[in-house]
């Protein structure tokens, strides 16, 4: 098995809170029509 390295973790938790982020905006844009 390989072993993941700790950057690849970080930046998927970094993608993710992005991602989330986006989508509140999103969401915020949406509702404000």
């Amino acid at each position: 098995m390989v072993k993941r390295p700790r950057i690849t973790t970080e930046r998927n938790i970094a993608m993710a809170l992005d991602q989330s982020a986006l989508l509140e905006v999103l969401d915020a844009l949406r509702t404000a029509d």
